[in-house]
C-alpha cells in the first residue's frame, strides 16, 4: 500500500472515531501533536500527549498547576479573596513554590489583610538563575514581567466585568499571537480593564 493511501485510511478511521464520540457527547479537537477530548455535558478534558503538547494542551496542564497551587494554598490563607485575587495567588504560588510562600511577607499581609500590600511585595520575588544549575542568582526580566502582572491582576476589583473585554481583544489577535508573554499580558489586561471601566462610565 503507498503512503497516500496509508494516510488515507487513517484519516478515515479518525474521522469515524470522532463521529462516534461526537454521538457520546464527547468533542474532538487536534492541538499540534496532541488532542484534546472534551465531555461536553461535565466539560471534562483528556489530553492524549503521546507525541507532545500542543498549545493549548500546555495551557490545559498550567491550568492543572494553578488549580494544585491553589489547592495547596488554601492550608495557609485566611482571608477572603476575589476571584481575580485568587488568579494572581495561584500563578505566583506556582512559580515560587508552596513553602516559600508559606513564609513570605505576602502570606503574611494577606493574612493582617493588608490587600493594598500585597502588590509591592510580591515584586521582591524577581530573582532567579538562568542556564546552568549552579549559575548565580539574578534578577531576572521575565520574573519581573510576571510579577507585574499579577500585581495587576490582583489589584482588579473583583466587581469589574473585564473578562468580557478580554475576550473582545483576544479574538482580534491570530492563533500564533495568543501565546503571550506575561508583558503582553498585563498589557491586554489593562487594557481589557479600561474598557470596562469605560462602560461604567469611568475615564482615566
Amino acid at each position: 500500500m503507498e503512503q497516500q493511501e496509508v494516510v488515507a485510511v487513517a484519516d478515515n478511521v479518525f474521522d469515524d472515531v470522532v463521529e462516534r464520540l461526537a454521538k457520546k457527547g464527547i468533542d474532538v479537537y487536534i492541538d499540534g501533536p496532541s488532542i484534546i477530548y472534551l465531555h461536553k455535558k461535565t466539560g471534562y478534558k483528556l489530553v492524549e500527549f503521546i507525541d507532545g503538547l500542543g498549545p493549548a494542551s500546555e495551557r490545559l496542564a498550567l491550568e492543572a498547576d494553578l488549580k494544585k497551587a491553589l489547592k495547596d494554598a488554601q492550608r495557609f490563607i485566611q482571608v477572603p479573596l476575589n476571584d481575580n485575587q485568587l488568579g494572581a495567588m495561584a500563578s505566583f504560588i506556582q512559580h515560587i513554590g508552596i513553602d516559600n510562600f508559606a513564609k513570605s511577607k505576602v502570606l503574611k499581609a494577606l493574612n493582617e489583610k493588608k490587600y493594598e500590600a500585597v502588590p509591592k511585595l510580591m515584586q521582591n520575588y524577581r530573582v532567579g538563575r538562568m542556564g546552568k544549575k549552579h549559575t548565580r542568582p539574578k534578577v531576572r526580566q521575565d520574573y519581573i514581567a510576571r510579577r507585574r502582572y499579577e500585581a495587576e491582576l490582583f489589584s482588579t476589583p473583583g466587581h469589574l466585568n473585564w473578562q468580557v473585554e478580554l475576550d473582545d481583544v483576544e479574538e482580534t489577535l491570530y492563533p500564533a499571537q495568543r501565546n503571550l508573554s506575561f508583558e503582553e499580558l498585563r498589557a491586554v489586561l489593562k487594557l481589557a480593564k479600561r474598557r470596562a471601566y469605560n462602560k461604567l462610565g469611568i475615564f482615566f
